[in-house]
């Protein structure tokens, strides 16, 4: 299942993702994510315009659920640096992963109408 929200104060928004697996499925899901981390350093991904390619970097995890990681994707951009935050999180058969997008790190100040 997959959600996306967004926050009244952010435009970029977030998502997130469930998938729930049988007898020890999420266990080994997770330590895919995990281990991956560990020598993953960069992602490349054709776009329609031009090949997105990001920085991986592993930051500390929230303590959640049983297990949890988190790790942030920047490339540079001509808005200024797209940053998308991801939290794995597993909960017993579910692996949940959270999404927070930031791009050009500027603050966000709803418009007003008069």
């Amino acid at each position: 299942m997959e959600q996306t929200f967004n926050w009244k104060s952010d435009p970029y928004g977030g998502g997130s993702t469930l998938a729930s697996y049988g007898n020890s499925g999420a266990v080994a899901a997770f330590a895919q994510v995990r281990e991956g981390l560990g020598t993953c350093r960069y992602v490349e991904s054709p776009g329609p315009a031009m090949t997105y390619r990001g920085t991986v970097t592993v930051v500390p995890a929230p303590e959640l659920g049983e297990e949890a990681v988190q790790f942030e994707i920047t490339a540079p951009t001509e808005m200024g640096p797209h940053m998308t935050q991801y939290t794995v999180v597993r909960a017993g058969s579910v692996v949940a992963t959270f999404t927070n997008l930031s791009v050009g790190g500027l603050e966000y100040v709803p418009s007003r109408l008069s």
